[in-house]
């Protein structure tokens, strides 16, 4: 089969009418910040003239693997009657972007993958990543295989819903005009859309309602390029599938954008402040007699050691005129824990886990991290500024790990707090003065208990922490007796 019979035969269904009388739920917009964000949306000139330069030359060519595909039809069938914004994104991951992926691998040798977040390590949930991956490694449609290896994004999608989101045919002319309303939906979607590409490194993104779908490109003056107005119902060449295999394509071969606004950093470095006009959530130090002066700091991001409900990373912090030799006091090393206050979800996390944080006071710097500090970054993300306490807990922990672990948990316990959450990765290591300390982390999901209710539930932290410590012993023995 040809390129072009392919393409011929990809129709994007329209969606089907929603059942008299649905209400469809309330979709999360999160708090947005222009601070950022460019003045104006402006043209992506020439556009749709690069997208036929990129596919003219393999339209004709055949392509046997197209011939034994499943027919796109049957495909998307059964998911053109989405009633929330999950099914949404299911219609598009079938309608748009299998066939994208497909067309990348047969036809330019690109295999690649439009992925969940939580399997990339990102800043942020945006609705989905583009990967590339090595073929020999993970074969394309593996999802399984991508569950615990972290992948890098070149591209984010974000879905929202029609009936929550219209998307204007003008979509420059009506974010410019309304550009500082922070309760437009098109300002807030866009401005989230730019804050995971620029959080991210990123330099191109989608926007769609499935019905309708814009493409962005940063330009290197962080300037932010849109396409026209893509719709499902278009066919050929000024369709949107061919749309997405040019951004992907772009995404794939242009690499990386710089995201830094320091100067003197280099390409990609990641640079983030707290929201000067909102007032911090914690302020502390890492030495009495020292005021750290927050909303003049820059947290120089380095690199991810964990994504789950948050992105945790290795940082760096440094005064705003860190070239001021008496600023550097205010250098540090830390660990920062990233939420994304757009989804509610994890919203509630990053708030239940400062809240933890607060209250087990007394516990930081003993059984958990010292908190430095917390606050907003363009109102989208909670961070909060922790004490670097070493690195993961091996495989095969060390001789007296599983003492200090339990003593790090009957603290919290002594203190009302069930921690609810308790497996190797919530620990950490680091050499002390006289001994390894082990220090107890991840308290997004750990919850305050009267002192009957504490008594009661304690054994659920214990046993589970019992239960690691046999799993990983039979594993050590198993592996001897192998």
């Amino acid at each position: 089969m040809k390129l072009k019979e392919y393409l011929d035969t990809i129709e994007p269904p329209d969606l089907e009418p929603i059942e008299e009388g649905f209400k469809p739920a309330k979709e999360p917009s999160g708090p947005s910040n222009p601070r950022e964000l460019p003045t104006n949306l402006v043209p992506w000139d020439g556009f749709e003239a690069k997208v036929r330069d990129l596919l003219t030359p393999h339209l004709n060519r055949e392509y046997p693997e197209f011939d034994n595909m499943l027919s796109y039809a049957s495909d998307v069938r059964g998911y053109n009657q989405p009633d929330s914004q999950p099914h949404i994104v299911a219609l598009a991951q079938w309608a748009y972007e299998y066939p994208v992926c497909r067309i990348l691998d047969i036809v330019f040798g690109i295999p690649c993958l439009f992925l969940h977040h939580r399997v990339s390590y990102e800043i942020g949930y945006p609705d989905h990543v583009f990967v590339r991956y090595k073929p020999a490694e993970q074969p394309l449609g593996c999802n399984d295989t991508f569950k615990h290896i972290p992948q890098k994004a070149c591209l984010v999608a974000e879905y929202k819903t029609p009936w929550a989101l219209d998307l204007p045919d003008d979509l420059a002319k009506a974010y410019n005009v309304n550009n500082g309303n922070n309760d437009d939906n098109i300002v807030k979607a866009i401005h989230q859309l730019y804050g995971y590409m620029s959080w991210n490194d990123v330099n191109v993104g989608i926007l769609s309602t499935y019905t309708s779908t814009f493409c962005f490109q940063r330009d290197e003056d962080f300037r932010l390029r849109v396409s026209r107005k893509f719709k499902n119902s278009e066919r050929g060449w000024d369709s949107v599938i061919p749309a997405l295999i040019f951004v992907c394509h772009v995404a794939i071969t242009e690499g990386y954008h710089s995201s830094s606004a320091a100067t003197g950093d280099p390409r990609g470095t990641q640079v983030m402040s707290f929201d000067p006009q909102s007032e911090m959530l914690y302020e502390g130090t890492w030495d009495s007699g020292l005021k750290v002066p927050w909303k003049d700091m820059e947290i120089v991001l380095d690199r991810c050691l964990l994504y789950n409900y948050a992105t945790v990373m290795t940082a760096d912090l440094r005064h705003r005129d860190h070239q001021n030799k008496a600023n550097k006091k205010f250098n540090k090393s830390v660990v920062c824990k990233i939420y994304d206050l757009t989804s509610p979800e994890s919203a509630e996390w990053a708030q239940n886990e400062l809240q933890m944080y607060i209250r087990l006071k007394p516990l930081q710097g003993k059984h958990i991290p010292i908190l430095f500090a917390a606050g907003t970054y363009w109102g989208m993300l909670m961070i909060l500024v922790l004490q670097h306490c070493g690195e993961a807990v091996p495989e095969k922990p060390p001789r007296g790990f599983w003492k200090q672990a339990r003593e790090a948990v009957e603290a919290l316990h002594s203190n009302g707090i069930l921690h609810r959450d308790i497996d190797l990765q919530n620990f950490t290591i680091r050499n002390g003065d006289s001994k390894k300390e082990v220090r107890l982390i991840g308290l997004a999901e750990s919850r305050a208990l009267g002192k009957r209710a504490i008594a009661k539930r304690c054994h659920e932290d214990l046993e589970a922490l019992e239960g690691l410590e046999k799993e990983i012993e039979k594993y050590d023995k198993d592996q001897d007796d192998g």
